[in-house]
């Protein structure tokens, strides 16, 4: 048995085990030499445990950091990230041999058909929805979802009512959202969730859930790609507690897209 003692990848695997850490080279990734208070920014935590993530990327030689007068500035280093896609790059090698073999075995074989899948077994099925007709950049489309003035704009179902609709939205790694409006009934809703994932005019993970049920919590990702008609939108919701709960968003989100589409033309 072949046992790997590289001091080297086991601190680069033992760095990218946190999902801070690795938000943080995502950020460096997107803009190198980020100062650190530049670079905490976005994130929910204290500086000091900013800090503490940072001291751990750099021992494990991702990042470096420069300070000039004051300013500490973090930058990205390559070498680690090249020799642990070495290392990767051995067992994908491995796997696409056996995977190939496998093909070719289930190519030959004749297979039962698989029976429907029961009811209570699709319960976390995804409503995704792809919109491709948007002329506008992505940062225009990016902004109609993160600033709630815009939100209020357009966001909320046909049966709302008028001027009723008031978001916060705290666009930011751990940040918390609340919406909340009031039906053409008089009956009050809201939402809320936590950003799990963001990226300027790209990218957008955050939870959901209703504030009268606030265990069925589901996941919304949103992601934003230029295209040559302005941007396309791929909008993913899922984790759902239940079909209806599926089958009842996918029919609202459809309206709410609608008016997203005209807000941003």
């Amino acid at each position: 048995m072949v046992k790997y003692q590289d001091e080297t990848l086991d601190r680069t695997f033992a760095a990218l085990s946190d999902p801070t850490r690795r938000a943080l080279l995502a950020r460096l990734g997107e803009q190198d030499g980020l100062s650190v208070s530049e670079l905490a920014a976005p994130f929910a935590v204290s500086l000091p445990a900013i800090m503490k993530h940072l001291d751990v990327l750099t021992d494990a030689g991702l990042i470096v950091r420069e300070k000039t007068g004051r300013t500490v500035a973090c930058r990205l280093t390559a070498q680690p990230m090249e020799q642990a896609m070495n290392w990767l790059n051995r067992y994908a090698q491995f796997w696409s041999h056996n995977l190939d073999r496998l093909a070719a075995f289930v190519e030959e074989e004749t297979w039962p058909t698989q029976p429907p899948t029961p009811p209570n077994a699709r319960q976390n099925d995804q409503a995704s929805r792809s919109r491709a007709g948007s002329a506008r950049a992505p940062q225009k489309v990016y902004a109609a979802w993160t600033q709630a003035a815009q939100l209020a704009q357009w966001f909320g179902p046909p049966n709302m009512k008028p001027a009723t609709l008031q978001a916060e939205l705290d666009v930011r790694v751990g940040g918390r959202f609340r919406i909340s409006f009031t039906g053409d009934d008089g009956e009050y809703f809201e939402a809320g969730g936590r950003y799990r994932e963001v990226v300027l005019n790209e990218l957008l993970v955050f939870t959901w859930a209703w504030h009268s049920t606030p265990e069925r919590e589901s996941l919304v990702t949103i992601s934003l790609k230029p295209d040559a008609a302005g941007t396309l939108m791929i909008f993913h919701h899922a984790q759902f507690f239940d079909e209806t709960a599926r089958d009842n968003h996918q029919r609202g989100w459809s309206s709410i897209f609608d008016k997203l589409d005209a807000f941003v033309a």
